[in-house]
């Protein structure tokens, strides 16, 4: 009898460890987004992480557009500026929002019209240097400071590393 319980019991121990190996993960991320930072070949941060915990942070860093988040469910944010390996600028912001729906109302509020639609996250797009997605309450904008194609190509790179470092919990 006792070897047909030994199966059952190593998946529920298994089910248990997995289990608590995502909460510890999603515990970790709910306390510092720098979870998410991509990890890229040739990307290097230029200058200090920044982080919004609260409302003074967020607006100490975004004066003018800090309302719009607030609006619509801001929970903390971190901004970190990189350089690449051909010299350009890309400027990386995370946002944790209240919930999802949160994300994705920011998210209709900045995607705007006419801009190429990318297949990551729940909704992403494409602008002339930019890139903004959403992926369950995160809200995220990647920065180029020219609008070349060879930058194209890194904020799609930057997008898809941070995209796979936010997991989807209980959805």
């Amino acid at each position: 009898m006792s070897k047909y319980l030994t199966i059952p019991l190593s998946m529920c121990l298994l089910i248990v460890v997995t289990f608590g190996t995502i909460s510890a993960q999603e515990s970790k991320s709910a306390k510092d987004l720098s979870v998410y930072l991509p990890d890229v070949d040739g990307l290097v941060p230029d200058g200090p992480l920044q982080k919004a915990d609260d409302l003074e942070g967020l607006f100490a860093r975004i004066n003018g557009g800090a309302e719009q988040y607030v609006r619509y469910g801001f929970s903390k944010a971190l901004f970190q500026a990189y350089k690449t390996a051909g010299s350009r600028s890309l400027e990386l912001e995370i946002f944790q929002m209240k919930n999802s729906k949160a994300a994705h109302q920011i998210y209709t509020l900045m995607a705007g019209q006419g801009n190429r639609k990318l297949d990551m996250g729940h909704e992403a797009v494409l602008g002339e240097y930019y890139l903004i997605f959403r992926k369950v309450r995160f809200y995220v904008t990647i920065t180029g400071s020219d609008s070349e194609e060879k930058t194209r190509d890194e904020l799609i790179a930057v997008a898809r590393a941070v995209e796979k470092k936010i997991r989807v919990h209980g959805q």
